[in-house]
Order: C-alpha cells, then sequence, then structure tokens
C-alpha cells in the first residue's frame, strides 16, 4: 500500500472503515471489517499502529489515512 509522497482523496467526510479481503494472497470466505471513528488512522507493523500489519516488507509507521476538511486523504509514512 505503498504511494510515494502522493497524497490521495477519497471523498466526503465519514466514518473510515479498512476492509480485509485476502490474507496471504488467498481470498477469505467472509470479509474482515474493521470501524474507525477517529480523524487520524496508522497503518504499520508497531504495536502502537491503528491498523497493525506484521509484515516485514511493512514499515513501523507505514501509512497514515487522516481527514483533512471533508476529504480523506492516504499519505506514505515511510
Amino acid at each position: 500500500m505503498t504511494y510515494g509522497s502522493a497524497r490521495r482523496s477519497f471523498g466526503p467526510a465519514m466514518a473510515v472503515r479498512f476492509v480485509v479481503r485476502s490474507r496471504d494472497g488467498q481470498k477469505l470466505k467472509d470479509e474482515l471489517a474493521f470501524p474507525f471513528d477517529q480523524t487520524r488512522i496508522v497503518l504499520g507493523r508497531a504495536a502502537s499502529a491503528d491498523v497493525r500489519i506484521p509484515s516485514p516488507t511493512v514499515s513501523e509507521s507505514h501509512a497514515s489515512v487522516q481527514l483533512r476538511g471533508s476529504d480523506w486523504v492516504l499519505m506514505d509514512l515511510g
């Protein structure tokens, strides 16, 4: 989920819901959904990440999704 330093907007302000549809390349029978109502969510390998991805290819603070005005912005944190 790396987008360089580009910022991407995702529509109007609303709660965020991350959906997992596959694991280890295999489609899951049922999607896993994780709702959030905060204005900034960090994805990464660190135990402090809001969405933890325990993979050596993911940095401790890999990306964030943040509410900016009425848009959600995905940012690469490295």
